[in-house]
């Protein structure tokens, strides 16, 4: 095993027991891989056809068919939560995902190599951080049409900004320490400096708000498909399904609404605590004041 191998299999053990000591990051992950089961899984676990309708069971309450009950269409709930959830969580995937490498990789250009390109992209991101994200995700997929990639790209172009600012910060701290000017003094090029001295000191605070990103990630897909502007039906997605629960609710159909919002919120929920327990972890100051809490109680 060769010592970078080895250090990262350290790092990874190390992040784990420290995982493992941490009741509301380990809850929030394992409800997390519940969830992702459930994602992989859809076509073999869901009852029903997420989109057949059958006009004999319309706006059926939970029974043992249908233990989350029929929507207007008499199509199964549970199938369709099984199935939205693939929807939902592969759009809020693909919105921090892409916007994080956008975000991150401008974030270390304008860092790193302080000029006329520095200043270029610190100024756009200021651009794009004047205006609130979802009303300029709104604004941008009203413009460009609704669907799913369009919501994720109009997700990605409000977000990466905040990547942006993060790294660059991050980059500019981290350029001061003695071991990057020492690096320098013996004649390093500058592509090793940043990929094997900068970045990984510059990851640690990407990676928590990327993790917490994912639940506003959702959250804001579930929106677009709410008003329309996401995912089109008949396919399933939360925001979809609950929007359409909307005419229902008043009578008495509470189940048409209660599920995708029970599993849009249980999902945002344990990101955040995930989220939260990563930054706990990977924080140095944090993380002693943990270990001297440990060591006095």
């Amino acid at each position: 095993m060769s010592g970078a191998m080895k250090r990262g299999f350290q790092r990874l053990l190390f992040f784990g027991r420290e995982l493992l000591n941490h009741p509301s990051g380990l809850t929030g992950l394992a409800v997390l891989m519940f969830l992702l089961l459930v994602v992989i899984l859809a076509p073999l676990i869901s009852p029903y056809d997420p989109v057949a309708q059958d006009w004999s069971s319309v706006l059926t309450p939970p029974s043992w068919s249908h233990p989350f009950g029929t929507d207007q269409y008499g199509r199964d709930v549970m199938s369709r939560i099984f199935w939205g959830s693939r929807v939902t969580f592969a759009g809020g995937l693909l919105t921090v995902l892409i916007a994080s490498l956008v975000g991150t990789t401008l974030g270390l250009i304008a860092g790193f190599y302080e000029s006329v390109i520095s200043y270029v992209i610190m100024r756009l991101t200021d651009f794009f951080l004047a205006f609130p994200s979802l009303l300029l995700a709104v604004l941008i997929a009203a413009t460009i049409g609704p669907g799913l990639i369009n919501a994720t790209l109009a997700l990605v172009v409000s977000w990466w900004p905040w990547y942006s600012r993060l790294v660059y910060g991050q980059v500019l701290s981290i350029k001061q320490e003695p071991y990057i000017e020492a690096a320098r003094a013996i004649g390093a090029p500058s592509t090793r400096i940043v990929f094997k001295h900068i970045l990984p000191q510059a990851l640690p605070p990407v990676l928590v708000q990327f993790t917490m990103d994912l639940s506003y990630a959702l959250l804001s897909m579930a929106t677009l498909s709410f008003i329309g502007l996401g995912t089109q039906p008949p396919t399933p997605e939360w925001g979809v399904m609950i929007s359409e629960a909307r005419g229902y609710l008043l009578k008495g159909c509470w189940w048409l609404f209660l599920w995708p919002g029970f599993f849009l919120l249980l999902s945002i929920i344990c990101f955040i605590m995930l989220g939260d327990a990563l930054n706990d972890i990977l924080n140095p100051k944090i993380k002693m004041v943990m270990k001297v809490r440990r060591l006095r109680f």
